[in-house]
C-alpha cells in the first residue's frame, strides 16, 4: 500500500523564501508565476503562469522566461495547474502518478474541474473493491444520514459563529425530522435556509458563477473533494460508487458523500477570508488565501489536527463505519474553537 508520512503544517510561504535556494537569477517578477503552501516537506503547489513543466531527477521544473525553478517530488502532496499555456512532460505525469501525487487541473476560468489518479495506490485494490461493492444498503443509509445530521449541525454552528442565529433554531429542527436515507431532502431545505441566512436573501448558490463568494466556493470544494478522493483511492476503494450520490456522470460520488461535513467548516472560513478582503473577484493573492485553508486547524477525534490531516483520518474512518454499519465508530470534523 502507497504510505505517506505523517506530517505537522506551516501557513503559506513566500515562493521567493523558497526558489531562490534553486535559482538565484530569477527576477522579482518571476515570483508571480506560481506559489507554494509549504508544509514541513509536504507543498501544495499553484502554477498560474508557465511556458513549460517539466521534470528532471526526481524533480518538477516550472520554466517562465526561460529561466527553470526546480522542487522535488517527494516534498510535494498537491499540484494545482491554472495555466492554459504551459506544455507539460508527459514523464512528469507518469511520476506524479507513481508517487501518488494529486494533481489538479483548471479550465479557462481558473477554477479545479478534473483531478489525476492513479490505480495502484493500494496493493490489495481487488480485495477493498470487492469489499465496497458488496456494502449493504441499509449500512449505507444510517451512515449517510449521520453524514447529513452532522452537516446540519455544524451549518447551526457555522451562523452562530459569524452572530446570524435567528434561523438556528428552524435549521436544528430539521435535524429531528431526518428519516433513514433523508428521503425527504431534509439538508436540501436545510440548505437553502442556511445560505440565504450566511450570504444573503438575493445570493444564489451556482457552480458556474464569476461572483467572490460562488468562486471561492467552488475553488475550495473541488481542492477538498480531489484529496478526498486520493484518499480513497490511496485506501483500494472506487471513488465512483457512492453511498448516495449516483449520478452515472459522476466519478466522484463517494467523495461528494464525504466531502458534505467539510462545507460548513469551508464555508466558515471562506466568509471570515472575504469579511476581511478587499477583493470583488478570485484573484491570485486571494487564491493563496483559499488554499492555505487546507492548513487551518480544526478537531477531529477530540485532537487538534489540520484540516488536510484530518482528510485521510476521516475518509478511513467513515468507509470502517459503512463495512460494520454502525453510526457509533463515526467521528467527525469539528471547528476547533
Amino acid at each position: 500500500m502507497c504510505v505517506r508520512r505523517n506530517t505537522s503544517y506551516s501557513n503559506l510561504i513566500e515562493v521567493p523564501i523558497i526558489t531562490r535556494m534553486w535559482n538565484p537569477k530569477l527576477r522579482k517578477e518571476d515570483y508571480s508565476s506560481f506559489f507554494i503552501c509549504e508544509c514541513m516537506g509536504w507543498r501544495i503547489i499553484c502554477i498560474s503562469q508557465a511556458e513549460r513543466i517539466n521534470y528532471k531527477l526526481n524533480s518538477i521544473g516550472v520554466m517562465r522566461n526561460n529561466e527553470f525553478v526546480w522542487i522535488n517530488l517527494d516534498e510535494i502532496d498537491t499540484i494545482i495547474i491554472e495555466c492554459l499555456q504551459c506544455n507539460t512532460s508527459f514523464k512528469l505525469l507518469i511520476e506524479l502518478v507513481k508517487k501518488g501525487i494529486n494533481l489538479i487541473i483548471c479550465d479557462e476560468t481558473h477554477l479545479p474541474i478534473g483531478s489525476l489518479n492513479t490505480f495502484n495506490n493500494n496493493q490489495r485494490t481487488t480485495k477493498y473493491n470487492k469489499k465496497q461493492i458488496e456494502w449493504r444498503e441499509e449500512n449505507k443509509k444510517i451512515i449517510w444520514t449521520e453524514i447529513i445530521k452532522q452537516k446540519i449541525l455544524l451549518q447551526a454552528i457555522c451562523l452562530i459563529k459569524i452572530g446570524k442565529k435567528d434561523k438556528i433554531d428552524q435549521i436544528k429542527s430539521y435535524i429531528d425530522d431526518i428519516e433513514n436515507g433523508d428521503y425527504t431532502n431534509r439538508e436540501g431545505i436545510a440548505a437553502k435556509v442556511y445560505f440565504h441566512e450566511l450570504f444573503g436573501l438575493d445570493f444564489v448558490r451556482k457552480r458556474n458563477a464569476n461572483d467572490l463568494i460562488n468562486s471561492s466556493l467552488n475553488y475550495v470544494y473541488q481542492v477538498i473533494r480531489s484529496k478526498i478522493a486520493q484518499e480513497i483511492v490511496s485506501h483500494g476503494y472506487i471513488p465512483s460508487l457512492g453511498i448516495n450520490h449516483c449520478s452515472e456522470y459522476n466519478y466522484f460520488c463517494l467523495a461528494d458523500d464525504f466531502i458534505e461535513v467539510y462545507r460548513p467548516l469551508l464555508d466558515y472560513f471562506i466568509i471570515k477570508l472575504i469579511e476581511e478582503s478587499d477583493d470583488c473577484f478570485l484573484t491570485p493573492q486571494f487564491k493563496q488565501k483559499l488554499i492555505n485553508i487546507l492548513f487551518y486547524d480544526i478537531k477531529y477525534d477530540n485532537s487538534k489536527h489540520k484540516l488536510i490531516e484530518s482528510i485521510k483520518l476521516y475518509v478511513i474512518n467513515t468507509i470502517d463505519a459503512i463495512s460494520l454499519g454502525k453510526k457509533e465508530v463515526l467521528k467527525f470534523p469539528l471547528f476547533y474553537d
